[in-house]
């Protein structure tokens, strides 16, 4: 009898463990399922439905190498920077500097705007790993992109897409690069295919249908505002400013009134909805409202071509003949930089070292009001050509303008630099 107390003791410890190998066979179970669950979202692009899963397989996981380099991707692709860095520093701590951990470093680090600090070690890295080449791509593409070399962004793209036909990222930065080179209806077929493979991708539809209003298809490009708009997003102004023109374009005026005097009652001083608020007046023959909006429109945004059309039939509406053919001359003007821009675009596709044309085009886009895009052409310019004159002098304005003195003194620094190159006698 004496024994008994031992004997529930030992069975008791049985059961305790048991069940404490159950609870782990559990957990164990469920991580995998959220490992599983986090690949399939991040295959998928969505890294916000990988998050909770990811954080899941970290807990259950928290040395394991490939769901930290996972979890470092997914944040790194959401733009969630610091948290990347942070995953990137807990796999440093537990697996060293390996080659996986260099990669995954320097692709964080060009996605953060440091594409010519790391763009010699990835283009490598692509050659020496063509079939690998897909995470590297992927960083590449909107980093050309976003430098406007357009014909590397391009060719990024296309590589993209022949590892992965269906890849919604490298069907968009395709259209996007084939919109900017004006083979409009090109683009229109990768974001038509984009918008198939995942209907829900806000940039995707805006960008198609935003592209056949440009086409004058705008039937076609209201079914995308509509979606647009049923799915709001935080900053919703350009959805529902499509959304007016469409259907302007189909003659529902009524609706198209209330989307624009919605969208001036929340930013009185936009001008592109001063422009189509202005443009629907007119159609509806109130001239004296027309020219109101229209005035304070092109006061906003001199060389925007539209509402300086609109603003001279106006004019000739009002019998102010000599203001009309201001506006005309102003049209003239600007449709002679759009056409001259373009010819530049595809230049520099087929020959890409063109710093001269480059620096061109910058000077346009500014001149076109198209500030981000002219500042990409001319840091491009100088990444070819560091002493080019003009287009440091060009940055230094417009840095001074924006109110960034630093940025502004190192390129009249540099412009100085320049012309003593020029006016230096050669040795």
């Amino acid at each position: 009898m004496r024994r008994r107390p031992l004997r529930y003791a030992l069975l008791l410890a049985g059961l305790v463990a048991v069940a404490a190998a159950g609870w782990l066979g559990t957990r164990e179970l469920a991580a995998r399922r959220h490992w599983q669950a986090a690949q399939d979202a991040c295959r998928r692009h969505d890294f916000d439905a990988a998050r909770p899963h990811l954080d899941a397989c970290l807990e259950a996981w928290p040395k394991r190498a490939d769901v930290l380099l996972l979890a470092t991707r997914a944040a790194r692709l959401a733009e969630r920077f610091g948290e990347a860095e942070e995953r990137l520093s807990a796999y440093r701590e537990r697996h060293g500097e390996s080659d996986a951990f260099a990669l995954e470093w320097r692709l964080l680090r060009t996605q953060q705007a440091d594409l010519s600090g790391n763009e010699e070690y990835l283009v490598e890295r692509v050659r020496q790993d063509p079939a690998g080449a897909a995470p590297i791509l992927e960083v590449l593409t909107p980093s050309y992109a976003r430098a406007h070399r357009l014909p590397e962004a391009l060719h990024c793209a296309e590589e993209l897409l022949k590892r992965d036909p269906e890849h919604v990222e490298g069907l968009v930065w395709r259209g996007w690069a084939k919109e900017h080179l004006e083979r409009f209806d090109e683009a229109v077929d990768d974001y038509r295919k984009a918008v198939a493979l995942r209907p829900g991708d806000a940039w995707a539809r805006l960008s198609l249908g935003e592209v056949l209003l440009h086409l004058n298809k705008p039937g076609e490009a209201l079914e995308h505002f509509v979606y647009l708009a049923e799915h709001p997003r935080p900053d919703n102004t350009a959805v529902l400013l499509g959304l007016a023109r469409c259907r302007r374009a189909v003659g529902q005026v009524e609706e198209a009134r209330a989307l624009l005097d919605e969208l001036l009652a929340a930013a009185p001083d936009e001008p592109l909805v001063l422009r189509e608020r202005g443009a629907l007046a007119l159609d509806e023959d109130r001239v004296a409202e027309a020219e109101r909006l229209l005035e304070r429109s092109v006061r906003l945004l001199p060389r925007d071509r539209q509402a300086r059309y609109a603003l001279g039939q106006c004019y000739q509406k009002l019998g102010r003949g000599d203001l009309a053919r201001q506006q005309l001359e102003w049209v003239e003007r600007l449709d002679h930089d759009q056409k001259r821009l373009a010819a530049l675009t595809r230049q520099i596709v087929q020959r890409p070292h063109a710093p001269d044309k480059r620096c061109e085009a910058g000077l346009i886009c500014l001149r076109l009001d198209k500030e981000t895009e002219g500042v990409r052409w001319l840091l491009s310019a100088v990444r070819q050509d560091p002493l080019l004159v003009p287009a440091h002098e060009a940055l230094a304005d417009h840095y001074a303008h924006a109110g960034q003195a630093q940025l502004a003194v190192r390129h009249r620094q540099l412009a100085e630099q320049g012309r003593a190159r020029t006016t230096t006698p050669a040795s």
